[in-house]
């Protein structure tokens, strides 16, 4: 939800909306697929 206020906040275009939302999507199914959800997400990060 922060991020979805950031991205509204700085009017950025809806095709960087769903791109970001389709990217934490495929993270959050790569983390339970594996359920190494936090290990996933310091890789990425």
């Amino acid at each position: 939800t922060v991020l979805a206020y950031i991205f509204l906040n700085e009017r950025m275009s809806a095709v960087q909306l769903v791109g970001a939302v389709v990217i934490l999507v495929a993270v959050l199914i790569m983390g339970l697929e594996k359920n190494e959800g936090s290990e996933t997400l310091r890789q990425i990060s």
